[in-house]
C-alpha cells in the first residue's frame, strides 16, 4: 500500500513525490517510508526514504510529516524477518537494519532521526517546524536535538530492555528524570524549547514524554514541562498523529 503524492518545495522549482509508508510490526513497531523524487516524468529505480519506529516511540518524523503538511501513507512490514510487506529486503535499503532511515531517490540512504526530522522540516520553510540555516536560532536547535538523543533518548533505550533487572532500570529512570528536570527548568517562560515557536524537536521530546507516561513517571514536580505536554499534545497534528499510530481512539 504505496500512495504517491506531490507536493512543491517552497525553497525549490521543483515538484517532488513523497510517499510514507507506516509498517506496523508487531504490538510496538512500525516503520515509515517517505520517498522524494525529482524530475517526475523521468522513470527512476525504486527507493525509499524510511523512517521506522517502535510503535511505543510514536514515531517522531509521523508528526513532523504532519506538522509539514506532506502526503504521505501507511503500510505494513515485519521488522522482524527485515521484509517490508512486498516482500522486499529491508536490509537491501538499509544495511543497518536499524531506525529510522531515510532513502533519497538518488540511492543515497540517510539515517538517524534527528537529521531525518531536519530533512522534513526544510522541505516545508514555512511551517518554520526548523530555524534558517546558518542562524544562531539553528544551532540552537541543533543542540537541543543532540541533548534530546544522546542524553534522554540513549538513557530510555535500556528500559525497554526485559533482560534488564529492576535495579538497572531504576538507575536509568532516575538518569532519565534528572535529564526532564534540566528540561523542566529551561521551559520556564517558554511554549516550546525554542521559545514560541513549536519544532522538530518539540515532536521528539513529547514522544519520549508519552514513554514516561506507559513507565508511570510522576512528573508533577516539574510543572513547566507538565504544561508544556499538555500543550504539544492539544496540537491537532499531534492529536492526529497519535490516531493514526493507535495510540489515541479517533473520535
Amino acid at each position: 500500500m504505496v500512495c504517491v503524492s506531490w507536493f512543491r518545495s517552497n525553497s525549490s522549482p521543483v515538484s517532488y513525490p513523497i510517499r510514507c509508508t507506516c509498517i506496523n510490526l508487531d504490538y510496538f513497531k512500525q516503520m515509515h517510508v517517505v520517498v522524494l523524487s525529482p524530475e517526475p516524468s523521468v522513470k527512476r529505480r525504486k527507493f525509499h526514504e524510511t523512517l521506522l519506529h517502535a510503535r511505543r516511540l510514536l514515531p517522531v518524523p509521523h508528526i513532523a510529516l504532519l506538522e509539514a503538511g506532506l502526503p504521505y501513507e501507511l503500510v505494513k512490514v515485519d521488522i522482524r524477518a527485515k521484509k517490508l510487506e512486498n516482500g522486499e529486503d529491508y536490509l537491501k535499503l538499509n544495511p543497518k537494519g536499524q531506525v529510522p532511515a531515510l532513502g533519497l531517490d538518488s540511492g543515497e540512504i540517510v539515517t538517524e532521526g534527528p537529521v531525518i526530522v531536519q530533512m522534513i522540516a526544510d522541505q516545508a520553510p514555512a511551517t518554520a517546524l526548523t530555524p534558517a540555516r546558518d542562524s544562531s536560532e539553528r544551532y540552537k536547535l541543533l543542540e537541543w536535538l543532540n541533548f534530546l538523543t544522546s542524553e534522554v533518548h540513549k538513557s530510555f533505550g535500556p528500559l525497554f530492555a526485559p533482560a534488564l533487572n529492576d535495579e538497572a532500570k531504576a538507575f536509568f529512570k532516575d538518569r532519565v528524570l534528572g535529564k526532564l528536570k534540566y528540561i523542566d527548568s529551561q521551559l520556564a517562560g517558554r511554549d516550546y524549547l525554542m521559545g514560541k515557536q513549536f519544532t522538530v524537536a518539540d515532536g521528539y521530546l513529547f514522544t519520549m514524554l508519552t514513554w514516561g507516561d506507559r513507565m508511570k513517571f510522576d512528573l508533577s514536580a516539574m510543572p513547566n514541562l507538565t504544561a508544556y505536554k499538555a500543550r504539544v499534545a492539544a496540537r491537532p497534528m499531534v492529536q492526529e498523529a497519535l490516531k493514526k499510530e493507535g495510540l489515541v481512539q479517533a473520535s
